[in-house]
């Protein structure tokens, strides 16, 4: 039996070395989104309301765009 050897690249990249300062922290950003929005949510009854009211056909308009944001 001949041993077969692998090939290791050298200019491999070592996975999640070089995340950017947003991908690092990721987590942290949905935790403190999660909380605004709660705390939004919570000292102004009616924008939930208001936000929902921006629909048209079932497709939220501010979210919409957000989205397109870069």
């Amino acid at each position: 039996m001949a041993s077969s050897r692998t090939k290791i690249n050298p200019q491999a990249v070592k996975a999640g070395s070089k995340l950017s300062f947003f991908e690092k922290y990721l987590t942290l950003w949905v935790v403190l989104c999660i909380l605004a929005g709660v705390t939004l949510g919570r000292t102004f009854p009616g924008l939930a309301e208001a936000l929902d009211a921006m629909s048209i056909y079932n497709v939220s308009i501010p979210i919409a765009i957000c989205q397109s944001l870069p």
